[in-house]
């Protein structure tokens, strides 16, 4: 598990003294890059260790696991280690779903993920097997199976990454 020890602590008021109009754009240029450095470090120690075969990336809602995750495989696969995005937000089931007073489906839950199928699909892969991936549809809140999710393999030095708001739960990596 990632350890952030260097993470950059700022308060509003740090903020307010910091940024103003004109620092606001360097700020986040600034930020960008070590956000760049720090993702290529991790895509440099996970290249370098030929053992691992897969990468589980969890946060919470809106935290950047997507585009990290796009980041890390994308660097992977530059480095000769194919890398292939198994996102959990494709493996909602939604059957016994609870909803909200305004009929919002509640995906913060484990329980609306199907674990079962995506840890299937997970250790086929890693067994060089190929699977046909799903991806759910949150407008019909139904699974679909577009043609460019079938079939889908790694190759023997690829990497499964694994994200999603319950990528560290047990239901999932302890497969």
């Amino acid at each position: 598990m990632a350890e952030l020890t260097e993470r950059h602590m700022l308060s509003v008021q740090d903020l307010e003294k910091q940024l103003g109009v004109n620092r606001l754009p360097v700020f986040i240029q600034e930020s960008e890059a070590d956000f760049l450095a720090r993702t290529q470090e991790v895509v440099e120690f996970i290249a370098s260790h030929p053992s691992v075969k897969a990468v589980f990336v969890s946060g919470p809602t809106s935290s950047g696991k997507t585009t990290f995750t796009e980041r890390l495989t994308a660097g992977l696969s530059q480095l000769g280690r194919p890398a292939l995005r198994l996102s959990l937000d494709d493996y909602y089931d939604i059957k016994d779903v609870q909803f909200d007073a305004f009929g919002r489906p509640d995906y913060e839950s484990v329980s609306t993920i199907d674990t079962r199928l995506a840890g299937e699909d997970l250790l086929k892969l890693l067994a060089g097997e190929k699977v046909n991936i799903p991806r759910f549809n949150f407008k019909t809140r139904q699974s679909e199976w577009p043609e460019s999710t079938q079939n889908i393999s790694i190759s023997p030095s690829g990497i499964v990454v694994t994200e999603g708001l319950h990528g560290l739960a047990p239901e999932v990596c302890d497969v």
